[in-house]
């Protein structure tokens, strides 16, 4: 009796750990990334006057965002990897993934594409209004539709994410049945 009450205590861990850990796993992740965003004006401020390491940096984030000068946030007189959106999108995700925790579920079909537009739409309208001369960005506008997207995202991704983790890590879907899915 006292080996089956382990038994199941010890199964019951091993089944909330194999949940946790790619949740773990992909919020550190995220974590790094957003702090190697703030990496290259850091190591400009330290390589000073001879910028050797830091130029490489921005090229390797180049691929990712245009890097405008005008329209980064800057760290000691050097901007970020890259620019305010980018950098309140992938803070966003971030801020999604610690706030919602488990709550989430994925949603596919209709309603999956529903809330992607829902999500991008204040980024989409800044930036039409922008082009169109109704109304300037700002960084304001920049950080908080980025922000609201990247927040959108982990609540739409992170399910997908952490299954795919799961699968490399324990070579099953450990997440099924765990998160509802709405089908449309």
């Amino acid at each position: 009796m006292l080996l089956r009450l382990f038994s199941h205590t010890f199964s019951k861990i091993n089944f909330q750990m194999k949940h946790r850990v790619p949740y773990i796993i992909l919020s550190s992740a995220a974590l790094l990334w957003c702090l190697l965003l703030m990496l290259p004006p850091v190591v400009a401020s330290l390589e000073q006057p001879r910028l050797v390491v830091t130029p490489v940096l921005y090229r390797f984030f180049s691929p990712i965002c245009h890097q405008h000068e005008a329209s980064s946030f800057h760290l000691a007189g050097f901007k970020f990897a890259v620019c305010q959106r980018c950098f309140a999108i992938y803070w966003g995700f971030l801020s999604g993934l610690l706030l919602l925790g488990p709550i989430r579920s994925r949603v596919r079909g209709f309603a999956g594409a529903l809330l992607w537009l829902i999500a991008a739409s204040p980024m989409l309208l800044d930036v039409l209004l922008d082009t169109a001369g109704l109304h300037g960005c700002t960084p304001v506008t920049r950080a908080v539709t980025g922000s609201f997207f990247g927040f959108s995202a982990a609540w739409m991704l992170a399910p997908s994410f952490e299954e795919a983790i799961s699968h490399l890590l324990y070579g099953k879907n450990t997440n099924e049945g765990i998160h509802h899915e709405s089908q449309a």
